[in-house]
C-alpha cells in the first residue's frame, strides 16, 4: 500500500516531507486497528530499496485542511468514478485536485518491471504531477530502459523511486500479509505471484477409516 502527495500552494514540499515523517517516525502504522499480522509496515519499496530518511520538518505548520482519496475494490471504484464524473459536472472536486492519494499495487514475479509500468502507465501520475514533472518522469523512464543490462536498469529505477520519496511525492505504507482460509484437512494451498490460488501442491491427509 502506498501514499502519494500532490505538491501545490496548499501542500508544499516541506509540509509533505513532514507528513511522511509523521507516518514513518511514529507509531501510526504499528497501531492501526486491524487484525494481528494482517499487515507489515514498510521500510523499503523492494528488498534493498530502503525509504530515504528525509527531514522531519517539525517546525513546518501543516495545512488546516487536506483531501485524501484512496482506491476501493473494483465495484466500489466504478461507483466512485461515476459519482466523480457527475459531481465534476456540478463543479465539485475531482481527482486532480486531491492533496493525498492512497492505493495499493500487486507486485508479481517481475517486481522491477511492475514498478516501472506503474510509473509509466498509471493515470495517477499525470493527475498527481505537473505537466513538466510528468514529462520529466517519462523521459527518465525512457533513459532507464536504455541501460544495457538488467542490473543497470534496476539501479536506475531505484534512483527514480528514491527521488520520488526524497521529494515526498510517494512513500510506501505497508504490505499485506495474505492468508488463505481452506476447508479443514486441505493442506498445501498457496497464492502465486499474481494473487491467484495455486493448487499444484494441495493435498488431503489419508483417511483414518
Amino acid at each position: 500500500c502506498y501514499l502519494t502527495l500532490r505538491h501545490s500552494p496548499r501542500l508544499s514540499k516541506a509540509q509533505a516531507q513532514r507528513l511522511v515523517s509523521i507516518i514513518h517516525h511514529s507509531s501510526l502504522l504499528d497501531t492501526l486497528p486491524l487484525e494481528e499480522d494482517l499487515i507489515t509496515p514498510s521500510h523499503e519499496v523492494l528488498p534493498g530499496w530502503s525509504i530515504p530518511q528525509g527531514p522531519a520538518n517539525n517546525a513546518v505548520p501543516l495545512p488546516a485542511r487536506l483531501t485524501l482519496l484512496y482506491h476501493l475494490p473494483v465495484e466500489l471504484h466504478a461507483m466512485a468514478e461515476q459519482l466523480r464524473q457527475r459531481l465534476a459536472l456540478l463543479g465539485c472536486q475531482h481527482l486532480g485536485q486531491a492533496d493525498l492519494m492512497m492505493g495499493d499495487r500487486l507486485i508479481g514475479e517481475a517486481p522491477e518491471y511492475a514498478l516501472e509500468q506503474w510509473l509509466r502507465c498509471d493515470m495517477l501520475w499525470p493527475n498527481l504531477l505537473t505537466g513538466a514533472q510528468y514529462a520529466h518522469l517519462q523521459a527518465t523512464l525512457d533513459a532507464v530502459q536504455s541501460q544495457p543490462d538488467a542490473r543497470s536498469r534496476n539501479d536506475a529505477l531505484r534512483n527514480v523511486f528514491n527521488s520520488l520519496m526524497e521529494d515526498a511525492i510517494m512513500t510506501p505504507l505497508f504490505k499485506y500479509n495474505y492468508r488463505i482460509s481452506a476447508p479443514p484437512g486441505v493442506n498445501g494451498l498457496r497464492l502465486n505471484a499474481r494473487g491467484w490460488f495455486d493448487f499444484a501442491s494441495a493435498w488431503l491427509p489419508a483417511s483414518s477409516t
